[in-house]
């Protein structure tokens, strides 16, 4: 009888130990809840944190490219009147116009093309931050269409086919298009 006494007062010791280990741990676990939770930023200060990173991101990204998306529009306009133009006005009916443009001004076109995308995507990360900072850039997710069509005939023409008359006039349609198009969206800015 003596062992089973002492059986008792054994298993009654470690029934009341591992008792208080377990109300150590759960006392533990709902303090460090009660302090994670005191502690939490309320959702004004996580929306101002967010705000902070994603102007420290678009100021960093910008110096990173050596790009100022706030001189895109100026940039295209000036593009357009001092490279594209001139292509434009010198232009003959049924001519192949692409041969009239230089090097410099494919090289151009990419860097701006380059410049527009690059803005285009930070112009959304500031949207999705709820930063307002880019908004003079809405026209930036418009342009889209005739940016890359006027890098594709300007850059490269008409490429994997010959190019007739009906052709060459058909392209420099699309040109003078989506270059009104752009200048037309970039006077509605203003």
């Amino acid at each position: 009888m003596k062992f089973i006494e002492h059986q008792k007062r054994w298993l009654t010791k470690l029934g009341t130990s591992a008792i208080l280990v377990f109300a150590g741990v759960v006392i533990g676990v709902v303090g460090v809840l009660v302090i994670a939770v005191r502690d939490q930023p309320d959702p004004k200060e996580l929306e101002a944190l967010r705000l902070e990173d994603t102007i420290a991101y678009i100021t960093a990204e910008q110096a990173r490219l050596g790009v100022d998306c706030g001189a895109l529009s100026s940039a295209i306009q000036n593009f357009l009147v001092d490279a594209i133009q001139p292509v434009l006005n010198v232009r003959k009916p049924g001519t192949d116009w692409n041969t009239e443009v230089s090097e410099d001004v494919r090289k151009q076109m990419g860097e701006l093309r380059d410049f527009y995308f690059a803005c285009g995507r930070l112009y959304r990360a500031a949207q999705n931050g709820k930063w307002d900072g880019l908004d003079d850039l809405r026209f930036a997710i418009e342009l889209d269409k005739e940016i890359i069509l006027i890098n594709t005939l300007i850059r490269f023409g008409e490429f994997g086919e010959e190019c007739d008359a009906r052709c060459l006039d058909k392209n420099f349609r699309d040109l003078q298009e989506a270059v009104n198009r752009i200048e037309a969206r970039l006077a509605r800015q203003r």
